[in-house]
């Protein structure tokens, strides 16, 4: 994560109401330039 995206995150974060739609909307984003089909997607939703 670069701190450009960090940033991004923060800043939602402080305004947020609903953490687990924050976390699943930001863990969908496509601010992590996943390409279509990767595990890497849905290795970060688990997570959530």
């Amino acid at each position: 994560m670069n701190s450009k995206i960090f940033a991004t995150l923060w800043l939602d974060a402080l305004e947020v109401n609903d953490r687990d739609t924050f976390a699943s909307d930001w863990a969908l984003s496509s601010i992590w330039e996943d390409e279509a089909g990767n595990d890497e997607i849905i290795r970060r939703t688990e997570l959530c």
